[in-house]
This record gives C-alpha cells, structure tokens and sequence, in this order.
C-alpha cells in the first residue's frame, strides 16, 4: 500500500509505503503524482515496504509509466528512501532503465530521510528556494 502526502508549495511530495506493494499500487500513485504540482520534489519513503513480489519487467513497467503519465520537462528530483538491498538493487535496475529511456529527472537513494529531503530541495531548479519539511513534520509523515 502507498499513501502520497502532496507538496504543501514549499516541500517534496511524499509517498510512503507500508506492507505489500504492487505494481498496480506504483503506477496508480504516478498517476495521482502527475495530477499535483511536484517542482520541489518527491520522497518515496520505501523502508516499509515489501517488495518480493516486483521483478525487472515491473521496474521497466515503471519506467515507461513514468515516461507516459510524467512530463518530461518538470525537472524535479525524485529520493527514494530504503533500508535493504533487495530495495537498492531495484533502484539500480530502475536508475538503469530510466537512463536507457532518457528520463530526464534525477533519482537517488539514501537510508536517511533528511539526506533524502535536503538533497531534493538543493535541486538548481528551484530558483525561489524550497522549505524541507520541518524534522518533526518529516518524522511523523515517513516513520
């Protein structure tokens, strides 16, 4: 299951995980990304998330929902926040296959939700300056 926390106008939208996600659970919460203003950015809080069930045609699944549902010239920066290597290894997978369909976001993974919030903000995009979610607001959305 994946709940989206939208951007209040001055910080990332945030995605977090919880149990089982599916395929499905990805490319409908893509879906609700591309409808909400997202200029500061995207956390995806995985650390809960279980995963076993995604495989590599999942991963380019994604990539090409991304490529259909996400225009290409909002060049926010996407964190993605995992705490295992099942996790990092699909990120791997995804970085490589969003690199070989030439999307043009940048993508990272970190274990650490303020590295995840501030590298999001620092993107050069954001010529105003984004607001990180203060640390108590951050904690009580992704822990």
């Amino acid at each position: 299951m994946l709940t989206l926390i939208p951007s209040n106008g001055h910080s990332p939208a945030v995605i977090v995980a919880n149990d089982n996600v599916s395929l499905a659970d990805i490319k409908t919460t893509l879906r609700l990304i591309a409808r909400h203003h997202c200029e500061h950015g995207v956390i995806w809080d995985m650390r809960q998330a279980r995963l076993g069930e995604l495989h590599c045609q999942d991963i380019k699944d994604v990539v090409e929902t991304i490529a259909a549902v996400l225009p290409q010239e909002d060049a926010y920066r996407v964190a993605i926040i995992g705490n295992g290597t099942l996790q990092f290894g699909l990120f791997r997978a995804f970085q490589t296959y969003a690199e070989f369909a030439g999307l043009k976001r940048e993508y990272g993974y970190f274990a650490d939700p303020a590295d995840a919030n501030a590298w999001v903000l620092a993107h050069p995009s954001l010529k105003t300056g984004g607001a990180p979610w203060p640390s108590s607001d951050l904690t009580a959305l992704i822990v």
